[in-house]
């Protein structure tokens, strides 16, 4: 095997330039066009998945074309943060997207077509990384995508279809189930007032409504590509245009997407070079499952509810018992409901290399990516049994998106004696970032189908807008110098000046050294056959990243209503110009090696991250007049630098060719990622950020979940209750209010058997706010990923399991559908509620001796009108081990002959059959427990998550040439 069969003469992308990947010394990671199309993704991150070592990708939306959630090497932040992704030139920052990512599950870098992509290549340590200075903190993807060559004209075409389907159905009751338990209720000790003569005989009832089956589908899926291809010496192209369709399994989901892109490049003189990429993009959304949160009240509707009507008009809940709650039919909301999204996005890069002399080269870019998004929402107004909306709303939102920037950097490179070898790189850059934002809305709509902002009441209208913008200018430098072959030095450095920040803060410089020593070529191992490479690299680096709002040094004033049918402008939040730059330590070493004829190759790394100065937007007490989102005359809180936080761990890539024959070949992959994430320092001591279900204090990884404990299931039996003195049990410890303990009887504010028991972890005998602890963290302990090629002549076989080890996963539905006090749709697990029975049938419901618990190892509480003990608190009860396998794609192809095909003129035809997400090993038993979240602070939250689809593709492939 050669060395270029493990691409060391390949080019790497390193920013403002490339190496060749036996020369690079920092944490690189690299994957090839194949490697992405093989699990036939529709956005590029879900190609990365497991593949890259140190790299966490998460779905955090299972919507076609969904949000995925990125993490290079830890959380590094409170907010959001993610890597700067880089596509041919072009930094994808300021993008333009509709609403909130977060609760709309779109994905801003969907616009990418996958089969346009050569490599991608993931800058990881701040070695790597700090020439991008402030954008590069969290990581860098360098995205190339494909470009012409020096050949005769190529046409390729790509061709694929297939269909989705759901992994997994929650086992929910049927109607003969829900009847079951509803009577059974009823009949029970401590309820009786639910009496449903039309649930009275079980037996005699059907299914009822499966609400997965109403709402999810199979779904079709189709792609076509065709690109063009070709050149000459002094001018090469590359023109492509794709469609992509897919129909989401859920209903009231889709995405379309409509790319072209051109890239040319052109040697105009011996001393010139010009070129350009340009992609355009058009897609088309509809992502109403999602924001109208249809998955979750599909489970949580009863069975007993019908679609529609025998007289067309849409089932609902007839009860006109007030406790039972009125929930709105998923099908008919699925349908009804709109939201659509459109984008329009132009990614472009022109540049100019002036060639001075040899070696020396100036290159210009100019880059930008423009967008315009927009979002059609109206909910109609409906009547679903009792339950009635009689306001119809329609709104409108436009935004705009305009990213440019200007780079110039010169590039000396010479080889000194045969022995010394320098490449200096220095630069300067400039962008700016420009976004607006236009919303319009109106109420009362004569009719639902006349769904246009103009159709609404015009007294009802209400709109809004805003123009923001921000500049930052940079000036950089890289040195790298090589002695013999054998060791390799590597320095960056830049200064970043960003206009959010007041003057004294606005400039901040960023810097890193690595050093690599390539062990193989020294004396006592060249020649080896079975040491073909072993490199040694260190690195260290600082960088810098902004955080806060724009103009975070001065106040802003807002538009309010005043008491007096006027206007006024006040001041809209509180300036901090003290506000720093957070600053990240990075520390790297590796090794890379390479055996036994290139049959075996390895790199592994270990890291240290050190984040100081990080920003949020912190609460301060309500009289201090600020309450975030609150309005009018209340000031947002300010941006404040908060404390520090660490991260830890180590990536693992090894590779083999395990065999190696005339026919037959078998190839392996396995990376290994693990982070210990730690918060370092918070602005007080003792002072916790607090989630929704989390709590983040020094000393423990951000965002992990914090509530109560069960202590082994239900008050069972009176030793329960009151201990047994001579076997040395104690009393278990209860609520208590007002100081006292509350009483164990069954009646209202009491606790009763069938309550759950928590523990009293401070041993005050008392079950209060005092008993919460840590629950476990959503983040995951270990990555992996695991691939495994195979090849018997024509055939290829391609198997890539990823996993996700440790992290954990509050499976919120459970805690409605578990709860039978409520009047949800239920899991078949409430079966299993806590059942009282009479010791002495003819004793009192009411004497705790009397009483028992038939089923006392069940952890679902019992039937009982009231709510005392809160048994549906958070708890662990409901935190689940989010781990699992998931074989994210196998893969079938077969390459037709070339001596058949050429006498077509055809120079290449493959056929493949694909299965993305397989299948899962996992102990959750939600629908999924990859559960990505852009929020650290509120991550791991299983609320009715759009769950990723099994797909089945059919393609092909075929390359026409001349």
């Amino acid at each position: 095997m050669e060395e270029e069969a493990i691409g060391l003469d390949e080019v790497v992308a390193v920013g403002y330039g490339s190496v060749k990947r036996k020369d690079v010394t920092g944490a690189i990671s690299s994957v090839s066009a194949d490697e992405i199309t093989r699990t036939q993704p529709v956005t590029i991150e879900q190609s990365l998945q497991g593949r890259i070592p140190g790299m966490v990708v998460t779905q955090a939306s299972g919507q076609p074309g969904g949000g995925v959630s990125v993490q290079i090497r830890g959380i590094t932040g409170f907010s959001s943060s993610g890597p700067l992704y880089v596509l041919d030139g072009v930094e994808l920052q300021g993008i333009a997207s509709p609403g909130d990512s977060y609760r709309t599950g779109t994905n801003p870098l969907a616009g990418i077509n996958p089969s346009d992509i050569e490599s991608v290549d993931v800058l990881k340590d701040a070695s790597a990384t700090a020439i991008y200075g402030s954008k590069g903190t969290d990581g860098v993807i360098i995205i190339t995508t494909k470009r012409g060559r020096i050949a005769p004209p190529k046409i390729t075409y790509e061709f694929s279809a297939g269909t989705q389907q759901l992994t997994k159905k929650l086992p929910v009751m049927n109607l003969r189930e829900f009847a079951t338990f509803v009577n059974a209720r009823n009949a029970g000790i401590g309820w009786g007032f639910d009496e449903r003569p039309e649930l009275a005989n079980p037996k005699y009832l059907g299914e009822g409504t499966d609400w997965q089956d109403v709402m999810f589908r199979n779904a079709p899926t189709s792609k076509h590509t065709l690109t063009m291809s070709g050149g000459n010496k002094r001018t090469q192209y590359l023109l492509s245009g794709s469609y992509q369709s897919e129909e989401g399994i859920a209903l009231g989901s889709k995405f379309d997407r409509i790319s072209f892109r051109l890239n040319l490049d052109n040697k105009t003189t011996d001393w010139l070079k010009i070129g350009s990429s340009l992609q355009m993009v058009n897609i088309d959304e509809n992502i109403n499952s999602t924001v109208s949160s249809v998955v979750r009240a599909a489970l949580e509707q009863t069975p007993d509810i019908p679609v529609q009507n025998n007289d067309g008009s849409w089932g609902g809940s007839t009860s006109t018992v007030g406790w039972v709650s009125q929930k709105v039919n998923p099908y008919a909301i699925a349908l009804i409901n709109k939201d659509e999204v459109n984008r329009k996005q132009v990614f472009s890069n022109l540049y100019a290399e002036i060639t001075f002399a040899k070696g020396l080269v100036l290159r210009n870019e100019a880059a930008g990516n423009f967008t315009i998004a927009t979002q059609d929402i109206f909910q109609p107004s409906y009547k679903m049994g009792n339950l009635e909306r009689l306001i119809s709303e329609g709104s409108s939102d436009f935004s705009e998106g305009v990213y440019t920037s200007l780079k110039n950097y010169l590039t000396y490179s010479h080889l000194f004696a045969e022995k010394y070898s320098v490449k200096a790189m220095a630069g300067h850059e400039a962008s700016l970032d420009k976004s607006q934002t236009l919303k319009a809305s109106r109420k009362n709509y004569p009719s639902n189908n006349v769904q246009v902002i103009d159709g609404g009441d015009p007294t009802t209208a209400t709109n809004g807008g805003a123009k923001f913008h921000s500049s930052k200018e940079s000036v950089f430098g890289r040195l790298n110098l090589g002695i013999n072959d054998k060791y390799l030095l590597t320095g960056n450095i830049r200064e970043d000046g960003a206009s959010m920040y007041a003057k004294d803060k606005r400039w901040i410089l960023s810097y890193s050294g690595a050093l690599a020593w390539k062990i193989n070529n020294e004396n006592f191992l060249k020649g080896s056959n079975n040491v073909n490479e072993l490199k040694l690299r260190l690195g260290y680096g600082l960088t810098n990243r902004q955080a806060g709002r724009n103009y975070v040094y001065t106040s802003t004033l807002a538009t309010v209503p005043t008491g007096v049918s006027t206007v006024s402008q006040l001041t809209q939040n509180i300036a901090n110009p003290d506000l720093e730059w957070e600053q990240t330590e990075s520390s790297n070493i590796g090794l890379d090696g390479a055996f036994f004829n290139w049959r075996l190759n390895f790199s592994v790394d270990f890291y240290l991250k050190k984040t100081d100065g990080l920003a949020m937007q912190t609460s301060l007490p309500m009289y201090s007049g600020t309450a975030i989102g609150w309005s009018p005359g209340a000031l947002d809180a300010p941006w404040v630098n908060v404390g520090s936080m660490e991260n830890k761990g180590f990536d693992f890539r090894i590779s083999s060719t395990n065999i190696k024959g005339k026919n037959f070949t078998w190839k392996t992959d396995l990376t290994v990622s693990r982070n210990i994430n730690k918060v370092l320092k918070l602005n007080a001591d003792g002072a916790p950020i607090m989630g929704q279900f989390s709590k983040t204090v020094v000393g423990r990884s951000i965002g992990d979940f914090y509530g109560y404990v069960v202590d082994g299931g239900v008050f069972a039996s009176a030793v329960d209750v009151y201990g047994d003195e001579e076997k040395g049990i104690k009393p278990h410890a209860r609520p208590s209010k007002n100081g006292e303990i509350l009483p164990f009887a069954n009646a209202s504010g009491s606790i009763w058997y069938g309550d759950l028991k928590f523990k009293d972890l401070n041993g005050d005998g008392i079950i209060d706010e005092n008993d919460q602890t840590y629950l476990g963290s959503p983040i995951p302990k270990v990555q992996l990923g695991f691939n495994n090629t195979f090849t018997y002549k024509n055939f290829d076989l391609n198997m890539f399991l990823s996993a996700s080890i440790g992290n954990k996963v509050f499976n919120q539905l459970r805690v409605t559908a578990e709860n039978p006090r409520s009047s949800y749709g239920y899991f078949r697990t409430l079966s299993n509620y806590a059942k009282l029975e009479l010791i002495d049938p003819e004793g009192s419901d009411t004497d705790p001796y009397n009483v028992i618990v038939t089923n006392p190892d069940t952890d679902i509480p019992g039937v009982r009108n009231d709510n005392t003990n809160d048994n549906m608190r958070f708890s662990d009860k409901f935190i689940e081990d989010g781990s699992f396998v998931r074989c994210k794609s196998i893969s079938l192809g077969y390459n037709f002959s070339r001596d058949l095909l050429k006498r077509i003129h055809i120079n290449s035809l493959r056929v493949y059959a694909n299965v993305t997400n397989a299948f899962i090993i996992t102990n959750y038993s939600g629908m999924d427990p990859e559960v990505g979240s852009w929020d650290p602070i509120n991550a791991g939250i299983d609320n009715g998550y759009y769950p990723q689809a099994r797909r089945f593709t059919f393609g092909l492939n075929i390359t026409l040439s001349k």
